[in-house]
């Protein structure tokens, strides 16, 4: 359903600080500078708006445009992905340059080599030669966002940037090719990670709905290593989505809420839960409905009560 201020409205009653607004743009550009078309920009901001009317922060990023026809991060296609991605922080960061803090940019979702097997995993220590292209494009692609943004004047000479690695993995970005950008700004770059974590629990359709004592030690991994790689040195980070999918599992999902959220709040790292409106599915790891849009109420909430 179309986002309206009633569904922001409930999810700052629930108690939630934060939205992430994930946008697709290259479908809504057009000319060969990628042009935003004038109507999805004002409708970006409105919905942006219900939330900072609402005294919350915002991230606001390229979502969906990981396309060759808009943004691919291997160097076949870097020449157009550099255009791409100037093209739309130039004017995403100009039409917000006059908003304060609570608006944070994200500069991509999730840049990987997708349809290919090295989309999701690689070896951290030892990517293949299609990975370490696809990383070194990447450092170039954040690297022109924060440049774009940066020039745009405004609040958005300190604004803060978040920056993913590879795949938005933790891997992706303690992996050894990576860069985070250099800026004019001082400490405003956070690095951005995704973390269904757990995997086989969070995640995989075809793992466990059990949470147990053995798999807490992917939750202990996953913020030993962002103390250690970021956090210690100064570095901060934000896990820019993380869910556990409904298995019809609700005491395990709660547990692994407390622990999750715990240790993340240990680590000083915010995290923003994914929900994408569904809660029940043939897929089980795709079950990350919280928010039921239609009533306002929540499908779980005693899980986003622990959350």
């Amino acid at each position: 359903p179309k986002t309206t201020k009633a569904m922001i409205d409930a999810v700052k009653k629930q108690g939630f600080n934060t939205v992430r607004v994930p946008v697709s743009w290259g479908n809504h550009t057009s000319g060969n500078n990628y042009t935003i078309d004038s109507q999805w920009m004002s409708r970006v901001k409105e919905v942006v708006d219900y939330c900072i009317d609402n005294d919350m922060y915002v991230i606001l990023n390229i979502h969906h445009d990981t396309s060759t026809k808009y943004y691919y991060p291997s160097s076949t296609y870097k020449t157009q992905s550099v255009k791409f991605v100037k093209s739309i922080w130039t004017q995403v960061a100009k039409a917000f340059k006059d908003y304060d803090q609570h608006l944070i940019f994200e500069t991509l979702n999730e840049p990987r080599l997708s349809g290919t097997d090295d989309e999701w995993w690689f070896p951290v220590n030892n990517p293949n030669s299609n990975v370490l292209d696809s990383i070194k494009v990447i450092n170039t692609l954040n690297q022109t966002a924060v440049d774009a943004i940066r020039a745009s004047g405004g609040n958005n000479s300190d604004r803060c940037i978040m920056v993913p690695g590879y795949c938005a993995s933790i891997d992706g970005c303690t992996t050894s090719a990576f860069r985070m950008p250099t800026d004019t700004a001082s400490n405003r770059l956070i690095v951005s990670v995704h973390a269904y974590t757990p995997y086989n629990f969070a995640l995989n359709g075809n793992g466990t709905a059990v949470f147990s004592d053995k798999l807490k030690r992917d939750v202990d991994y996953l913020f030993n290593t962002i103390k250690s790689k970021f956090t210690d040195k100064g570095i901060p980070v934000v896990i820019g989505e993380t869910s556990a999918s409904n298995k019809g599992n609700s005491a395990e999902r709660i547990k692994w809420a407390k622990y999750y959220f715990s240790k993340a709040t240990a680590c000083g790292v915010p995290c923003v839960l994914w929900d994408k409106n569904a809660y029940n599915g043939s897929n089980k790891g795709e079950c990350h409905g919280h928010l039921n849009r239609s009533t306002l109420q929540w499908y779980d909430q005693s899980f986003v009560d622990a959350v």
